[in-house]
């Protein structure tokens, strides 16, 4: 990745951290100040429950977004997690042929003791 791609991919990261905290913000202020309304006209009926949840879960849903595991992190981390282990099955695998290359008389020994097995050999 060149620094341009990296620039971008924390210009978004930043980004949808900020629209979080300025939904977080409204939301907290917009439920308060609804709250204040519902109790001074019906306290016997909590109206403000329903754009509270509404909201809330849009809320609860953009922070799993922004910080939950399945972010950019987790996934860059993952890929080269799995690169490492294709890399060790390769090596381990060149070492292998390399093995059998050095010592040609085993190697043919081998080659014809896999051929020539059967499942009654197994057991």
């Amino acid at each position: 990745m060149s620094s341009t791609d990296y620039y971008e991919q924390a210009r978004k990261r930043v980004k949808k951290r900020r629209e979080f905290y300025g939904n977080s913000i409204a939301w907290v202020l917009t439920c308060s100040f609804l709250l204040f309304i519902n109790l001074n006209t019906s306290p016997w009926h909590l109206w403000v429950i329903y754009p509270f949840l509404g909201w809330g879960i849009s809320v609860a849903v953009q922070a799993y977004e922004v910080y939950g595991p399945t972010n950019d992190d987790w996934e860059d981390r993952e890929i080269e997690r799995e690169m490492d282990r294709i890399d060790a099955q390769r090596q381990r695998h060149s070492y292998d042929r390399s093995e059998r290359s050095r010592f040609p008389e085993d190697s043919l020994e081998l080659r014809e003791i896999e051929k020539n097995w059967d499942d009654r050999d197994l057991v």
